[in-house]
C-alpha cells in the first residue's frame, strides 16, 4: 500500500481539498479514489517560468495494490533511449519548453 503520488501541477491549485485521485486500469469509471491530505510543492518551483513543477501529493489513505490497480512501471534509471524508441507521455502542460499550454489532457508519442 503506497500514500503518496508524484505529479506535475501549477501550485496556485495546492489546496488539497480540491482534488481527488483516481486509480485503476480505467478511469472512467475509477476503480478507487483517495482525496489527499497534503500537496508538497517542490522548492525550487518558479512563477512565472513554471520551473520545478512538480509536487508529491499525500493521499489522504493508502491505496492497495488489485488486479485493477498497478504501480506504474518505468524504466529502470540507467535505461538509455535510443533514436527511434516508441513512447507515450500524457498530461496537460506545453508539449515543448515554452510551448502553448493545454487546457485538456493530450498524449504525445
Amino acid at each position: 500500500k503506497k500514500k503518496f503520488i508524484l505529479h506535475f501541477f501549477l501550485p496556485r491549485y495546492k489546496n488539497p481539498a480540491r482534488w481527488t485521485a483516481s486509480f485503476g486500469v480505467t478511469i472512467k469509471p475509477s476503480k478507487m479514489k483517495r482525496g489527499l491530505r497534503r500537496i508538497i510543492v517542490h522548492e525550487k518551483y518558479k512563477h512565472p517560468s513554471h520551473d520545478y513543477d512538480i509536487s508529491l501529493a499525500e493521499l489522504s489513505s493508502p491505496v492497495p495494490y488489485t488486479n485493477a490497480v498497478h504501480r506504474v512501471c518505468l524504466p529502470d534509471a540507467s535505461y538509455e533511449f535510443q533514436p527511434g524508441d516508441v513512447m507515450f507521455v500524457t498530461g496537460f502542460g506545453a508539449l515543448k519548453n515554452d510551448g502553448e499550454h493545454r487546457k485538456r489532457n493530450s498524449s504525445k508519442s
